[in-house]
C-alpha cells in the first residue's frame, strides 16, 4: 500500500482540488465546487480555531479531501462538523478516507467536544459508523455524532 499523507491546506485550494471537483461534479456531487466557490468569494476559509481543510495525498497526487468546521447552527461552539468528504473514485477501499477522518478527528479533539456529520447515502453511514461515528436519529442538522471528550460524571456531594 502506498503512503497516504494528510496535509492541511492553508492556501486557495482551486487548483489543488481541480482534479476533484470535476470528478466529483461528474458523478453529481456539487460539494467540493461549492467549497471552492466559497473560498474564493471568502464566504468560508476554515479560519476560526479548530476549523480546516484537508487534503490526502498519494504520490504527491491529491486523492481526497474533507473539512472541518463549527457546526452550522452556531450556537453550541463546542461541536464541529466533519463536511465535504470526497475519496477519488479510483483509490477508494485503501484506507484513504480512514487518514482523512483520523486526522480531522485529532486535529478537532483540541478544540471540539463533539463532532457531527450529514451522511448522505447508507454507504457513507456505513463508513463513519465503522470509525465510531453514532447515528442521530433526533437530530435536525446531522445523522452521526462523535463525542471527542467523555462525560465527566458528577461526584455526589455527602
Amino acid at each position: 500500500m502506498q503512503q497516504i499523507i494528510v496535509e492541511k491546506v492553508e492556501q486557495d485550494p482551486k487548483l489543488l482540488l481541480a482534479g476533484l471537483v470535476e470528478e466529483s461534479s461528474a458523478q453529481g456531487f456539487g460539494a467540493l465546487r461549492r467549497v471552492v466557490a466559497d473560498w474564493a468569494s471568502g464566504m468560508c476559509r476554515f479560519g476560526a480555531a479548530g476549523e480546516g481543510l484537508f487534503v490526502a495525498l498519494q504520490d504527491g497526487r491529491v486523492v481526497g479531501v474533507c473539512a472541518l468546521d463549527i457546526a452550522p447552527d452556531g450556537v453550541d461552539k463546542g461541536i464541529g462538523r466533519l463536511r465535504d468528504m470526497y475519496v477519488s473514485a479510483t483509490c477508494r477501499r485503501s484506507g484513504i478516507g480512514k487518514s482523512l477522518v483520523r486526522r480531522l478527528v485529532t486535529e478537532a479533539s483540541a478544540y471540539f467536544t463533539a463532532l457531527e456529520l450529514r451522511a448522505d447515502t447508507p454507504g457513507a453511514a456505513l463508513f463513519y459508523e465503522a470509525l465510531g461515528f453514532r447515528p442521530t436519529p433526533q437530530a435536525v442538522d446531522s445523522t452521526h455524532r462523535l463525542d471527542l471528550r467523555p462525560a465527566v460524571a458528577e461526584v455526589p456531594r455527602a
